[in-house]
């Protein structure tokens, strides 16, 4: 930053190099995220809108190339379409794929719903198999989907996500979309998504919140104690059909 001449150089002075700073942001904890970002913004003197919340704008040809896709695989919008994404980027947020499968399974019988799997493309083997689990009964969007607005316009036209804290469970939140999300070492308070009808599900363990690096409890920890039945009651609440 200095060799480069940026000439403002604002952060916060809590992992070292606040020498490197023009200024630096009061940092506090507990806050979330967004809140972080914004301070950053407060300190060169921006003005801020302590209600105002995310937004993320999609053009009509967005909309239109999703109406598109919907079109070629057979779905309208009077389908109800629900978004299951299951992908984390780090194991430890990862919930098992069958699990997923039996939700998908559970909205399709008691709902009649249309499932749609999003994803990266590398994530297209997990959903794969997670469709194979529903006997192919689930549309892939991942590979055809291929921008975060293309994303965000496919979420418009859906009535429920499901997934892990992510970030499109945020873009589903900025869509306006109602989500049941699992949470698993990482903090509500910190990275609850921003201006959205949401469920979220969380067992409490004493080594929780953590640094989400690794975890010695891989085949019994925060996520994997997040029951399938859990999912489908949180699916009533958002829903009310409890």
């Amino acid at each position: 930053m200095v060799l480069g001449g940026i000439p403002n150089r604002v952060s916060f002075a809590a992992s070292g190099g606040s020498y490197l700073l023009t200024r630096i942001a009061c940092y506090r904890r507990g806050l979330h995220e967004a809140e972080y970002h914004t301070s950053i913004a407060e300190t060169l003197g921006a003005r801020v809108d302590e209600h105002a919340l995310p937004e993320m704008f999609t053009e009509d040809k967005n909309r239109l190339f999703v109406d598109g896709f919907l079109q070629e695989n057979g779905l309208d919008s009077k389908s109800m379409l629900i978004v299951i994404h299951p992908g984390a980027r780090k194991i430890v947020r990862q919930w098992p794929e069958e699990r997923y499968a039996e939700v998908g399974w559970h909205l399709i019988k008691e709902y009649g719903a249309k499932i749609i799997l999003t994803g990266s493309p590398y994530e297209i083997p997990l959903l794969k198999r997670i469709n194979d689990l529903m006997n192919k009964n689930a549309l892939i969007a991942a590979g055809e989907i291929k921008s975060l607005k293309q994303l965000a316009a496919l979420f418009q036209r859906c009535v429920l996500f499901i997934g892990v804290s992510s970030g499109p469970s945020h873009i589903a939140a900025v869509a306006s979309l109602p989500s049941v999300l699992i949470f698993g070492p990482e903090s509500i308070s910190q990275w609850k998504p921003l201006g959205n009808k949401c469920v979220i599900i969380k067992k409490r363990f004493p080594c929780s919140p953590c640094n989400q690096k690794k975890c010695h409890l891989l085949e019994n920890n925060c996520v994997k104690a997040v029951q399938v039945s859990d999912v489908i009651d949180g699916i009533k609440r958002i829903t009310h059909k409890a």
